[in-house]
């Protein structure tokens, strides 16, 4: 039936109630038990059973009208307020919440590339805080100069989505290969 039941059945002082509520049937004045309709169960039942009653048709949003009353628009950012991962990112269906936004406001996202938020805010979904970045672009800028550099000044270079020192590392194994051949 798809219609939203809005209590559970309880006895309270020998009648059937709706716990907290007082909204009556329109056609018998018995406790409301869907909402939508205004009616009771049994009203509910019997006119959907000689079919002289259906629901009406719920009108569907289209897919910006859903995305943009899950957010709220400060100053600045445009905040997510509907599901969120564990690092902040907001969902939208089946997408990230920031990604969707890009590709409606923008232009499609290159494969393989990454939307990085311009004010750092994960939970930001404002199409002009996220640009369409490489992944290496993207880690350089999450971890600023630190990430670039190693601890010895060496610029890391990207592999797999990692940064690497490929000069330390050959120093590494160069002074691991000199040990083993003193012993």
């Amino acid at each position: 039936m798809g219609d939203t039941l809005l209590w559970q059945v309880g006895q309270v002082s020998g009648s059937l109630r709706p716990k907290g509520f007082d909204l009556m049937c329109v056609r018998c004045d018995a406790p409301v038990y869907i909402v939508k309709s205004q009616m009771c169960k049994r009203c509910y039942m019997a006119l959907w059973r000689a079919k002289n009653y259906r629901p009406s048709q719920r009108v569907l949003a289209t897919p910006y009208e859903r995305f943009i009353a899950k957010v709220e628009k400060t100053e600045s950012c445009w905040i997510w307020l509907a599901a969120k991962n564990p690092k902040g990112y907001g969902s939208f269906g089946t997408t990230y919440a920031h990604r969707w936004s890009y590709e409606y406001h923008k232009r499609p996202i290159p494969v393989g590339w990454q939307i990085d938020h311009l004010c750092k805010v994960t939970s930001c979904v404002n199409p002009d805080h996220l640009e369409a970045v490489t992944l290496e672009e993207n880690l350089r800028r999450q971890h600023g100069s630190y990430g670039i550099y190693c601890k010895m000044g060496h610029v890391k270079t990207m592999v797999n989505g990692r940064l690497r020192c490929y000069d330390c590392q050959s120093i590494h194994k160069k002074n691991k290969r000199h040990a083993d051949a003193k012993k």
